[in-house]
């Protein structure tokens, strides 16, 4: 007879909260045996394949960490000793990956001698940032809008205003200044470009 496992075992064993199991069992996710008492009893064939698809999302999700980062990891290692949390991790790959961004040829001017400045929708510059994955694209939206707002900024008033990780305000700060939409000096950016509806 297969060795059946309590709610409390099963969620020690598989790292997730009781209303998760409960959820999965719902959902048919998840097949568990009910006692008299309405008791769930979880079958270790059960508890075995869903480490058997949890290890795999890991082992992928390292390979995939690996590529981008162009480090070897052991695979086991990665399964037994990383925590994988998927929207982090989007976001700090995201932020690593650097496509050379090409300026367009209207903000190659200088600010100096247009005496009106160029006229743009939030989104021809937000496509024009050319964000690495919704995530990015998500945060550059709101560093867009606190830019728009402030006219002139430091990373740090971005960083604060959109709730967005340095790293992040930084790669987008990279890419207004290579495309002309904004202007440095001091560690200040000026917002260049004139957004309309």
């Amino acid at each position: 007879m297969e060795k059946l496992y309590t709610l409390k075992e099963a969620r020690e064993i598989l790292r997730v909260c009781t209303k998760t199991i409960q959820r999965w069992d719902k959902e048919g996710k998840i097949k568990c045996i009910r006692t008299p008492g309405n008791r769930r009893l979880i079958p270790e064939s059960e508890i075995l394949r869903i480490i058997g698809k949890i290890n795999h999302l890991k082992v992928e999700n390292a390979e995939n960490k690996s590529l981008i980062t162009g480090t070897e990891t052991k695979k086991e290692e990665t399964v037994l000793k990383t925590k994988i949390e998927p929207k982090e991790i989007k976001i700090k790959e995201a932020a690593k990956i650097e496509k050379p961004v090409e300026p367009i040829q209207e903000a190659k001017e200088s600010p100096e001698k247009s005496s009106k400045p160029k006229e743009m929708t939030r989104y021809e510059m937000l496509d024009a940032l050319e964000p690495p994955g919704l995530a990015i694209r998500a945060a550059f939206g709101d560093l867009l809008s606190a830019a728009i707002l402030l006219k002139k900024f430091t990373g740090k008033d971005l960083s604060a205003r959109a709730r967005c990780p340095e790293s992040v305000v930084n790669l987008f700060c990279q890419r207004m200044l290579s495309l002309g939409y904004v202007a440095e000096k001091n560690g200040v950016f000026e917002l260049l470009v004139e957004v309309i509806r």
